[in-house]
């Protein structure tokens, strides 16, 4: 126990040390922000795959094989699939319309209202996933220390606050460069030690039933649900803007998000695989606690470095988050609601944003018990979102969807879950209901407000008209 509690006391001072040191550069709302938009590939990377390697992928995957098998083990591949995405179709339009926030972009296409009620829905699931990394670590603490889980959230809180608040996306890219390293050694040692640990894996395939290793164990319509929520995550989060308006250049900005794919895609792999160990020969663990405790029983040694990886994992999808939803408020609710700002002003309201987003997601995590679940209930409103802007983008040559029946149709998306999840109980996934929410609502809406509001145009309508006013204001 106490190399496992050194590993990770140790861990955690060496990223505050290395985040306070770099946060100290960080002077104005740019650099806090996207790092004075001068980051190379390296620190992109990083900022990207510590996003998609949080506690969801690591800990509450374990705890989801413990429970349903080896398939929950896709998880990071299906947020692959939204990288590669991001990388061709959405990275080049944000460097293009010089865009820096998800709801400044549904207001490109929704105005003011629309980007409004974004911003909110957004900050809404974002304050969920992250507090899941909250609960992610206090799960970690609780079982190895034997300390209430609200004093493990407690320390979490204590070991991020201080050098995202003051560093915000320069400590996020150099703390996440280690944090990256640490989570992809500690995936790599999981794999053949879980597999030679007692009867090995064919072990478990002989003791656990077979639903474990095929598709049934978790339902073909989940996992289809999952792909749908999960891999429309980094298409339209708002780190992908953040990382776009980051980088130096559009080739670095598209080259991270494909390397990033290529290194995440596979790493919630082995944590399926010690859920499956944890299941087989430690049946009398509750899901939360499988991971700490099946790393424990391999060596201590591997629990200090495993469990230090998924702490990287945990901050790595911290940092990100405190940066994320400080951007969309300040820039899309507090900037539009006050509108003659100092610097100085504006860089204080950030860091005090990202204080209250650290004590909000605290209290969410003392309210829910699953990481998996409440993170893909979270998803599903980018899914909303997506639906959104794609939908009305695709069919705009039609001159069909309307500014109204858009709004219409993400009001009724966003809904639609909530219904299903807290009032109907229904067993279909909360994903379903919301795209079903947004495509109903968008038809509809639009067929009663054909006459009365604008048809959103294709993307190209504002490209060109946001280069009309770049080049107005530099005329005058």
């Amino acid at each position: 126990m106490k190399i496992v509690f050194g590993c990770i006391v140790g861990y955690l001072i060496l990223t505050n040390i290395l985040g306070l040191a770099v946060g100290r550069k960080v002077k104005s709302t740019p650099d806090f922000l996207v790092g004075g938009s001068n980051f190379g590939w390296l620190f992109l990377v990083a900022i990207l795959c510590g996003c998609w390697e949080g506690s969801g992928a690591s800990i509450g995957i374990t705890q989801q094989a413990f429970d349903k098998g080896m398939y929950p083990g896709f998880y990071t591949g299906f947020f692959a699939v939204g990288l590669v995405l991001a990388s061709f179709f959405i990275v080049p339009i944000l460097r293009r319309l010089k865009i820096l926030t998800l709801p400044e972009f549904i207001g490109t296409l929704y105005g003011e209202k629309g980007r409004f009620a974004t911003a909110i829905l957004w900050l809404c699931q974002d304050l969920i996933v992250l507090s899941m990394q909250f609960l992610g670590a206090a799960g970690i603490f609780a079982a190895l220390f034997n300390i209430p889980v609200h004093y493990g959230i407690l320390i979490t809180l204590v070991s991020v606050a201080g050098y995202m608040i003051m560093g915000g996306m320069v400590a996020a890219a150099w703390t996440n460069i280690m944090h990256t390293g640490i989570m992809l050694l500690s995936a790599a040692l999981a794999v053949p030690l879980a597999l030679n640990y007692a009867g090995g894996f064919d072990g478990a395939v002989a003791t656990l039933p077979q639903s474990y290793f095929n598709v049934s164990g978790m339902g073909f319509t989940t996992l289809l649900g999952w792909f749908l929520a999960i891999s429309s995550g980094p298409i339209i989060h708002q780190i992908t803007f953040n990382v776009a308006a980051s980088a130096k250049n559009t080739k670095d900005a598209k080259n991270s998000f494909l390397i990033s794919a290529s290194i995440i895609a596979l790493f919630s792999i082995p944590f399926a695989i010690l859920g499956i160990m944890a299941k087989t020969y430690l049946p009398e663990a509750t899901n939360l606690m499988a991971l700490p405790m099946i790393a424990m029983e391999i060596s201590p040694w591997f629990a200090g470095i495993l469990l230090a990886g998924v702490m990287a994992a945990i901050l790595s999808t911290l940092a990100p988050m405190l940066f994320s939803s400080p951007t969309v408020f300040v820039n899309d609710i507090y900037k539009q609601l006050r509108k003659n700002t100092t610097e100085k002003e504006i860089l204080l309201v950030t860091r005090l944003s990202s204080a209250a987003t650290l004590f909000i997601g605290m209290g969410l995590a003392l309210l829910v018990k699953s990481i998996v679940s409440a993170t893909v209930f979270a998803f599903t409103f980018r899914l909303i979102v997506l639906f959104g802007v794609v939908l009305p983008l695709m069919f705009a040559s039609l001159r069909f969807i309307t500014i109204a029946g858009g709004l219409i149709g993400i009001s009724v998306g966003a809904i639609a879950p909530v219904l299903s999840q807290f009032v109907f109980h229904s067993s279909l996934a909360g994903m379903y209901w919301a795209a079903g929410g947004v495509i109903v609502g968008m038809i509809l809406g639009s067929l009663l407000t054909r006459n009365s509001s604008p048809k959103i145009q294709s993307i190209w309508f504002y490209i060109k008209k946001r280069n009309i006013e770049d080049n107005n204001n530099i005329l005058s």
